[in-house]
């Protein structure tokens, strides 16, 4: 497909077939091709420079190899206030510069080629779409006359339409290993912790409950062996005497009448909750801290390089938080048990 100007600045445009066969390359245009998808997981930060490096990557293999003719290039970016702006060719983009103090949240690239395969009389359609989307961006859907936003996780989408396997899976292979490149996954203990994030916030709760439910059974267990052995004393004495009698229903009446074991029932009760309670705050705040996602970057506008700075600080800044709470929650599991313990003696006396 070529434009050709005409006398008087007009434009035709000239179709690579001729008239009888105008349906058959029609239908080359128009039919159903065969999908590939893959989705990058992991975190990555995308500029200019990379977005362009990906855009000339295509350009030359597919030159290079089948003679492509790019129909159209599109590049939709999205901003953190919801809107987004659509550049219609590569020349576009590469001028592009956001005037606004907005956050990119978001890039969409789409590339639309005619490639003539040597088992095929007619060139025919060929469509790559890339999407970079972070933790706060939208995707802009079309609905009839509507634009639509949806939020999606971070992640790089790579979908190829085409209507020849071994060219859509090679461009697919081209283009994983380039976009791997833009991933910034953690390594070592960061990357251990993370993957095990959410055991360790579940461990780190058992424990803490579980230290506080020892120490209750410890202090029941002092508890009623403090009363067996004041009891024990009359059930030493060889003879029954009256006296004894009376001192024995005595002993009894004052420990139904004082409702100790209502109170030490209640206290015990109410010590659970609140140690199941803070325990379940530390296990999330440890969990929370230990998978952090370490953010993802479209660095398509001057604020989004600023915002950068600060969530990478924020990020580094949970991996301490994290070794704090895991510290911190062996110093408030003791804590708190010994102010039970205390407690269970006060309550109790």
């Amino acid at each position: 497909m070529q434009l050709e100007e005409r006398e008087g600045g007009s434009r035709t445009v000239v179709l690579p077939c001729e008239p009888d066969q105008f349906r058959d390359f029609i239908a080359g245009l128009l039919g159903r091709p065969q999908t590939i998808t893959r989705r990058l997981a992991g975190p990555f930060e995308l500029n200019h420079a990379n977005a362009e490096n990906l855009f000339h990557l295509l350009e030359q293999r597919l030159n290079s190899q089948n003679g492509a003719q790019l129909i159209q290039f599109t590049a939709r970016i999205t901003f953190d206030d919801n809107s987004s702006v659509l550049l219609n060719t590569f020349e576009e983009f590469q001028a592009y510069r956001e005037i606004k103090p907005l956050i990119s949240t978001g890039a969409h690239f789409s590339w639309i080629y005619l490639i003539k395969f040597q088992d095929k009389k007619f060139p025919e359609k060929q469509q790559i779409d890339i999407s970079f989307t972070t933790s706060s961006a939208l995707q802009i859907v079309e609905r009839g006359t509507f634009e639509i936003a949806r939020r999606l996780g971070q992640s790089i989408r790579i979908q190829i339409n085409h209507t020849n396997r071994t060219w859509g899976t090679d461009i697919e292979s081209l283009l994983v290993g380039q976009l791997k490149t833009l991933i910034k996954s953690e390594t070592g203990l960061r990357a251990l912790v993370a993957r095990w994030a959410g055991r360790i916030g579940f461990g780190v709760a058992a424990l803490t409950f579980a230290s506080t439910l020892a120490m209750a059974f410890q202090v029941t267990d002092g508890f009623i062996n403090r009363y067996l052995a004041a009891a024990k004393q009359f059930a030493d004495r060889d003879v029954a005497t009256f006296e004894i009698i009376a001192k024995k229903v005595d002993f009894l009446t004052q420990v139904i009448a004082s409702g100790m074991w209502t109170r030490y029932a209640f206290f015990i009760i109410s010590a659970f909750i609140i140690a199941l309670i803070v325990s379940i705050a530390l296990g999330i705040m440890v969990g929370t801290n230990a998978g952090a996602d370490r953010p993802s970057f479209v660095l398509l506008s001057e604020r989004a390089v600023d915002a950068r700075t600060i969530a990478l600080k924020s990020y580094r800044n949970s991996w301490l938080i994290f070794l704090i709470t895991l510290m911190g929650s062996l110093a408030i599991s003791i804590a708190e048990n010994y102010l039970f313990y205390k407690l269970s003696q006060l309550w109790t006396l």
